[in-house]
């Protein structure tokens, strides 16, 4: 699978490329020469482990992509990701109803799932109020730990009907 993802996206799970680099600002830019990260499986698998990766070149969706780096062995964020590509390489999406986009993050030291679910309901809300026309519709979030072993205390904010706001019951 492919996962579109943000530039500081590995920062927040403190991982680096174990060859290669990770993406930077202008690879995420409209009109950007398109890159991708690979896994570690993929890398061997599918690339036969180069340590150089001039040559090393993906098409996906009609695009050739350059390999800049490869994920350390044992990192699957999403767990069926095997290549990772900038996100919102067409330019900023700017509607307000695609809900088709997770937020990864990491907790402060001291700060609850709680707290944090508190803190992203409130602006969840405030979001839906300002953008949102319809008197029916609500926003839906919730904060979740995922693996904790993989990602240490990070967060997963997402959209999940069956977690309502108090606001919207």
């Amino acid at each position: 699978m492919v996962a579109a993802v943000s530039p500081d996206f590995l920062k927040v799970f403190d991982v680096q490329p174990m060859i290669g680099r990770d993406f930077l600002g202008r690879d995420a830019k409209k009109g950007a020469a398109p890159t991708v990260l690979v896994s570690y499986g993929y890398w061997k698998q599918y690339l036969g482990a180069p340590r150089d990766l001039s040559q090393s070149h993906l098409k996906i969706a009609d695009a050739v992509f350059s390999v800049i780096g490869v994920l350390p062995a044992g990192f699957r964020f999403p767990t069926d990701a095997d290549l990772w590509i900038p996100a919102d390489l067409e330019g900023e999406n700017s509607s307000r109803t695609s809900h088709n986009y997770y937020a990864v993050g990491r907790l402060r030291d001291g700060v609850t799932v709680e707290q944090a679910n508190r803190d992203v309901s409130a602006i969840a809300l405030r979001t839906h109020y300002r953008f949102v026309y319809s008197p029916t519709a609500c926003p839906s979030k919730a904060i979740q730990f995922i693996f904790e072993d993989v990602v240490g205390r990070a967060l997963v904010e997402c959209i999940r009907p069956q977690h309502r706001l108090p606001e919207c019951q």
